[in-house]
């Protein structure tokens, strides 16, 4: 998992995550962390999706930016579950446009992330001994 709940603390308030991940009841005061968890895990894989192109994945340690890519995305899922309102979470859209195009282009090479990206797998590898016949070894036939 790309970020925990303390990075998504890190960002919004207790209060908004408790907003976001309950419905409103009885027990609307603390945040419901299979919800924050599930969401960690979708978002996760998604970003998997997309790295898996040019690096190995999972990633350890995280990188920076996937963390912070990680992290918009989490919100904005906890939000969209709630729903979304276009005035009010412009800024929750926008992180979520921002870190989608992010994926995009560490997808397609245009962005690296700080970490090397393991070399080309062309599908073949062949392996052999030393040669044993050479046409010096066999010259004097």
């Amino acid at each position: 998992m790309y970020c925990t709940l303390d990075d998504l603390l890190d960002r919004v308030s207790e209060d908004i995550l408790v907003d976001i991940t309950t419905d409103g009841g009885i027990d609307a005061t603390t945040i419901d962390q299979n919800k924050v968890n599930k969401a960690i895990e979708d978002v996760s894989a998604l970003i998997d999706s997309f790295a898996q192109k040019k690096y190995q994945v999972p990633f350890s340690p995280v990188p920076r930016v996937i963390k912070k890519i990680a992290v918009d995305l989490v919100l904005y899922e906890l939000f969209a579950s709630r729903g979304i309102d276009e005035e009010r979470d412009q800024h929750i859209i926008r992180s979520q446009k921002t870190a989608m195009s992010l994926l995009d282009k560490i997808a397609s090479g245009a962005l690296t992330i700080g970490i090397p990206s393991p070399p080309p797998d062309n599908g073949l590898r062949v392996e052999s001994q030393k040669r044993v016949f050479s046409r010096e070894s066999l010259s004097d036939f």
